[in-house]
């Protein structure tokens, strides 16, 4: 939902339904990341962040009705854009809930460890939240194949190539060797892990 464009106003507050709970409420910026005088401010009425996210609303450029390219401002033209990418986001990552695709944005967006009244959690990388995504799903597809299970192989059995699923139990180094029949070592992999962390690791000829 746009913001709004009272930043200048006296009342220079969003109001509903941008301020909603579950609304993702989008403020406006340049092209250059610098936020735009009329983009309402933040917070909402009982102290939540707001606005969530911005996008470009300031000189947007965009199409008039006769097929033109024109410049146009205003929240309302950075909420749509943002409508468009979170589509194309969720359209990848169907297995995803709407509020789990809000978050992985929030959680890629440039302000999201120090938000504001004027950004909130800042202008947001969909490059980054889908490789989020990404990660995640691999995450949960792996938790269903490992169960119970610290480790596993597969595919078995296999010609040229295998993968390693493993669950650390606790945070260090973890150390794979490959050794062929007649003991040499022909790969080594290493890599720092954290606890309950789940890692893959491919081994190809």
């Amino acid at each position: 939902n746009s913001a709004g464009n009272s930043g200048s106003s006296a009342w220079k507050y969003l109001i509903a339904p941008a301020d909603g709970d579950s609304v993702l409420a989008i403020g406006a910026v340049n092209v250059n990341g610098q936020i735009a005088g009329f983009s309402s401010y933040g917070p909402s009425a009982d102290g939540r962040v707001k606005p969530d996210i911005a996008s470009v609303g300031w000189n947007t450029v965009t199409t008039n009705t006769s097929g033109n390219a024109v410049q146009g401002s205003g929240t309302s033209f950075s909420n749509p854009n943002i409508a468009g990418l979170l589509t194309c986001l969720w359209h990848a990552f169907p297995e995803f809930n709407n509020m789990e695709i809000i978050y992985a944005v929030k959680k890629n967006s440039s302000r999201f460890s120090n938000p504001d009244d004027r950004t909130g959690y800042g202008i947001p990388n969909m490059k980054a939240a889908y490789d989020y995504l990404f990660k995640e799903r691999q995450i949960r597809q792996a938790t269903n194949v490992l169960g119970e299970n610290y480790i596993k192989v597969y595919p078995i059995p296999f010609r040229n190539q295998f993968s390693v699923l493993y669950k650390s139990a606790g945070a260090g180094k973890l150390s794979m060797e490959l050794i062929d029949a007649s003991g040499r070592i022909i790969h080594t992999q290493s890599r720092a892990v954290g606890a309950n962390e789940i890692n893959f690791i491919d081994f190809a000829q």
